[in-house]
């Protein structure tokens, strides 16, 4: 015998969307993916927004107090105590015994101060943008993947700021090598096309392609290539997933040019201000480095930590100030052989300063 979830709670009318919603049988993320089943237009609306008599979609998910959503206390509080449990909400410190001289982990609790969006790759949602989750726990998550695409795009913005203002050559060919260890190749290398092609093409144009054969130069000498062919590779920072402590409902409502009326109104999922997460990088220079490169190469990352969380944020739609954090952190830089303390991120560069690895 065959049991469908969609078949046995149909969604076609108001009263089997009152009882999906208020069925305390199933947990909440069932009930919200039940209620994409609401494909008739009226339907889908009050199976989004809810009735006169009975709540919807955003009765499960929104609240004036974020912290007491029914999606937040019931789901993301119970998930959260297992993701504890199996050390992923907070990742453990790793073993220094069995990694390179030089590594170094950075770890600190952060506090949104804007609404943190992203797009889940759930195609079949009652939410045209529903934020991205867990694929078992269904707590919000930004995965690694995307704090290290975030840095490195912040970091290769700093290292053009800072052409920009000198364009001195041998500096910029440095800086693109050093960041090239740190984030992996770039999009593109060898082909007209992304990261490597926007790198390449700076004004001024002569002194820039000067700055990028010498580059690619240093690649070529570092991994002994001789056909200018540069292999994949992953780099030396490895960057874990956050998951966050709440969830909430933004509405952007577009407004007609004319009669400023408003249109239709856009739901988003979003990770609300005040929400906490764990932000965890781990710097393994799996490359044999001197001291002062390992400090180099940490002061690099922690000024793009900064500038990230501070000023560029690491959301979706972050160039209207969406993902950025509050200064106050609570963490801490560890090492083999030292531990410093980390309260505030803008003073996150200093404290590269005075790391101790031996």
């Amino acid at each position: 015998m065959s049991y469908d979830l969609y078949v046995n709670y149909p969604c076609d009318d108001e009263d089997k969307i009152k009882d999906i919603v208020e069925n305390a049988g199933l947990d909440i993320p069932t009930r919200i993916a039940l209620l994409a089943g609401a494909l008739p237009k009226n339907t889908k609306e009050k199976a989004r927004m809810g009735g006169r008599q009975h709540g919807g979609y955003k009765s499960l998910i929104f609240d004036i107090d974020p912290a007491q959503t029914p999606y937040t206390r019931e789901t993301i509080t119970n998930e959260k105590q297992r993701l504890e449990r199996l050390e992923i909400w907070r990742p453990a410190l790793p073993d220094f015994t069995v990694l390179p001289l030089y590594s170094t982990f950075l770890q600190f609790q952060f506090t949104l101060a804007s609404p943190y969006m992203s797009r889940d790759d759930e195609v079949f949602h009652i939410c045209d943008n529903p934020v991205r989750k867990e694929k078992v726990f269904k707590v919000p998550l930004m995965a690694g993947s995307a704090w290290k695409g975030n840095l490195r795009w912040t970091a290769t913005r700093l290292m053009v700021f800072q052409w920009e203002k000198e364009h001195d050559v041998a500096k910029m060919a440095e800086s693109r090598f050093r960041l090239a260890l740190l984030f992996g190749d770039e999009k593109g290398e060898g082909e007209n096309q992304g990261l490597a092609h926007y790198l390449d093409n700076l004004e001024p144009e002569e002194e820039a392609k000067e700055a990028a054969r010498l580059y690619r130069e240093k690649l070529c000498q570092y991994f002994s290539i001789s056909d200018g062919i540069v292999p994949n590779y992953a780099g030396c920072l490895y960057c874990y997933p956050t998951f966050f402590d709440r969830i909430s409902l933004e509405v952007i409502n577009p407004h007609d040019r004319m009669t400023r009326a408003g249109k239709q109104p856009i739901y988003f999922e979003s990770v609300p201000v005040g929400a906490t997460g764990i932000f965890s990088l781990l710097y393994i220079p799996w490359n044999r480095v001197t001291e002062a490169e390992a400090r180099m190469d940490l002061t690099l990352v922690l000024e793009a930590v900064c500038e990230m969380m501070l000023i560029y944020g690491f959301s979706a739609k972050k160039s209207s100030g969406f993902g950025e954090a509050e200064d106050e952190v609570k963490g801490q830089i560890t090492t083999i052989a030292d531990q410093k303390l980390i309260t505030r991120l803008s003073t996150l560069k200093e404290v590269a300063n005075h790391v101790q690895w031996k």
